[in-house]
């Protein structure tokens, strides 16, 4: 039975964490996934592709971040990543972690820790860095 644990995600309402236990007791691995769902392409509109081209280039901002500071200076898991996902015509952004360092819920802390250095991140980059980063990406796609 998973333990549910109710989050202050954002201002507009609660996230949900699920813990469970693991059936073996010297399994000393966690994995934490969070997702933040962005919208949905169903109806395929262009605002709604819009919003998940720009989603996947946030995605790609955050990903070599998010590795480097969980994965190579906090040494936190031996999987680590960010990346745009799409599933069920539903989009958003994945962090993952998972290792023996830390309990799942010390890693959440971390991710949550990670996701207050977003806006400075982004205030880093300039409208040009952004606009190359885009391009790059949709030439990724055509090609």
């Amino acid at each position: 039975q998973p333990r549910v644990a109710q989050l202050p995600v954002t201002p507009v309402g609660p996230g949900v964490a699920l813990v469970h236990d693991v059936m073996d007791k010297l399994e000393e691995n966690s994995a934490v996934e969070v997702l933040f769902q962005g919208g949905t392409t169903r109806g395929g509109d262009a605002a709604k592709l819009q919003r998940l081209a720009e989603l996947q280039v946030l995605a790609s901002v955050m990903s070599d971040q998010f590795y480097e500071q969980l994965r190579t200076r906090e040494q936190l898991g031996y999987i680590v990543s960010c990346r745009a996902d799409r599933n069920e015509g539903v989009f958003g952004i994945v962090f993952v972690v998972q290792g023996a360092a830390k309990s799942a819920l010390e890693v959440l802390g971390r991710i949550d820790a990670f996701l207050d250095t977003v806006p400075g991140m982004l205030r880093a980059k300039t409208e040009a860095e952004i606009t190359q980063l885009a391009d790059s990406l949709a030439q990724a796609r055509l090609a």
